[in-house]
């Protein structure tokens, strides 16, 4: 099942069942079973890359990678983050999303995913000093999920959560998935008690680590997220017909009016607390990356395109990149994975593969964006560079259909024969690009850090 069907699956489940019925410890469970079904049935765990022994290989190899001693210095602000989103900005490794709220308060302590790039990265490239590695607490919830496998968690309703995953059509303990829920909340718990409770914690993706939202708002913490990439009436983490006052934020900070204007409307249930801060590291890089990085070919080719790829997508992109480079000699295309170690079989003398390089810099440089449904169309607004989709599964249009349109520099194909034609289009045309991100990010982080908000 695609993803698309799968997320329209789930909604019509609530729709003709009492869904909120379904409880563990008095609170209503759903918002995190429907985020780990609809991941089952399109095969796409939030969580497997920290599940089986690669995982915890991970785990247990970045949990020194910071000193854990940090974790007992006090701050009133805790930020949980992820390592894959720094991007490098000369010889330091910059917080995408949250480093506006480290400029403002350095001491704010930042708890942070590991990830396979992450020694790749000499430490000193860090900028950060009260950064702690979230292996700890990942390692703490599995441990806390082995010991619990033998006890079975009472499930209010249960008969209703059995049919309706028995209407999904999919293989799914429910056990181990509230094992996963339950022992965040305790994991999290357990932090608290050790450590001076902070005023507010920031989290870039909280949907899966509900968890951890419970045992924060059972200690009163205010929870805040931080857009960290599409959040649209497409996304399952968004798109519920249910409000969890438990298990979502209490605030979200959003790239701009866009994601502002959905979570405001009638549609959404999602947090009606939003603020637009737009994106850290777009002030960043208006200041940075100075110097085109693809000097060395524009006398070779007449455009450089940059492609975005995506773990999801990537057989489909990868196949369309090819085919289309093979009729466009005069093009470059740069492919540049969403993970350094995602396997891409790119072919011809004029695709070149890019694993882990700065995409933002290469964006703000390039001539062309191609991708499915990356965010990375959005912040190519921010540039002015022309997208063009490969609407593989009718997946960019549903995304981003209504939002941006050919007046803005975005062409939607459905196959590698429609690329020249786009190209053609994008090259000659003039356009009007969309102020996607709210500007002042730093300034209007600021508020929120201080409660004007």
């Amino acid at each position: 099942m695609n993803y698309k069907d799968a997320v329209e699956k789930i909604k019509n489940i609530e729709t003709r069942y009492d869904v909120m019925s379904i409880k563990v410890k008095g609170v209503s469970v759903w918002p995190f079973i429907r985020i780990k079904l609809t991941d089952k049935m399109f095969d796409e765990g939030t969580e497997a890359q920290y599940s089986g022994r690669s995982g915890m290989k991970k785990v247990l190899s970045t949990l020194f990678y910071y000193n854990p001693l940090r974790f007992f210095k006090s701050s009133k602000y805790w930020i949980f983050s992820g390592f894959e989103r720094r991007k490098q900005v000369g010889d330091k490794a910059v917080m995408r999303v949250s480093g506006g709220i480290v400029e403002i308060f350095p001491s704010a302590r930042i708890i942070e995913k590991p990830s396979a790039q992450q020694h790749s990265f000499p430490k000193d490239y860090i900028k950060e000093r009260n950064v702690i590695s979230e292996s700890w607490f990942l390692l703490a919830v599995h441990l806390r999920m082995f010991l619990l496998k033998p006890f079975k968690l009472n499930v209010q309703n249960e008969v209703l959560l059995n049919q309706i995953i028995a209407e999904c059509g999919v293989s799914f303990n429910v056990q181990s998935v509230l094992r996963q829920l339950v022992s965040q909340r305790v994991v999290m718990s357990r932090v608290l008690s050790l450590s001076q409770k902070p005023n507010k914690v920031f989290i870039e993706c909280p949907y899966p680590v509900m968890g951890y939202v419970w045992a924060l708002h059972n200690k009163g913490i205010e929870v805040v997220e931080m857009q960290h990439g599409v959040l649209n009436n497409q996304h399952y983490a968004y798109n519920s017909l249910y409000h969890s006052s438990i298990l979502y934020p209490d605030k979200v900070c959003v790239f701009g009016d866009v994601e502002y204007q959905y979570l405001m409307s009638d549609e959404s249930h999602y947090c009606k607390n939003v603020i637009k801060t737009g994106l850290y590291f777009m002030e960043v890089a208006e200041k940075s990356f100075m110097e085109d990085p693809f000097a060395k070919w524009r006398g070779e080719y007449e455009s450089i395109v940059l492609v975005a790829g995506q773990t999801d997508a990537d057989t489909e992109l990868t196949e369309y990149v090819n085919l289309s480079a093979k009729e466009m000699s005069n093009v470059l295309f740069l492919y540049v994975p969403r993970h350094v170690d995602d396997v891409i079989n790119v072919s011809g003398d004029n695709v070149l593969l890019c694993p882990g390089v700065n995409i933002y810099e290469y964006m703000k440089w390039c001539d062309i964006h191609v991708t499915v449904t990356s965010t990375t169309c959005l912040e190519c607004q921010y540039f002015h560079v022309p997208t063009i989709f490969y609407d593989v599964d009718n997946k960019s249009s549903s995304y981003y259909g209504a939002v941006l349109t050919e007046d803005n520099g975005v062409l939607y194909t459905k196959s590698h024969h429609d690329f020249p034609e786009a190209y053609k289009k994008v090259k000659s045309g003039e356009y009007k690009y969309k102020e996607i991100f709210s500007r002042n990010t730093t300034e209007t982080i600021s508020g929120v850090l201080n409660d004007k908000n």
